[in-house]
């Protein structure tokens, strides 16, 4: 059996422990929930939670922005670069497209 401290899929983790854990700031983290790139839910409290699986999401979104990729100024919805061409911002990628 699988202890308390053990984080698991369903495991919600705050703000501040994903901000923590991954090296993004929390207004960084809350940018890409406003772009559509990552979601949370909320508590009663109105404090976001976010599941352990957002982690591999920003570290995706991390890997491209290393690589030159950007984020549109103005969301849209996802659609494939253009043919020939090299995709240039992050929602030509189905895995961080919005939810």
């Amino acid at each position: 059996m699988a202890s308390d401290t053990t984080l698991n899929k369903d495991h919600w983790m705050s703000i501040g422990e994903i901000s923590g854990r991954s090296g993004v700031a929390a207004s960084a983290l809350r940018f890409y929930e406003d772009q559509g790139l990552i979601r949370s839910r909320r508590t009663a409290g109105n404090q976001r939670q976010y599941q352990r699986s957002t982690l591999r999401r920003i570290a995706f979104v991390q890997a491209a922005q290393r690589v030159g990729l950007t984020l549109p100024r103005h969301p849209r919805p996802r659609r494939p670069p253009p043919p020939r061409r090299p995709p240039r911002h992050l929602t030509h990628f189905p895995l961080i497209g919005p939810f």
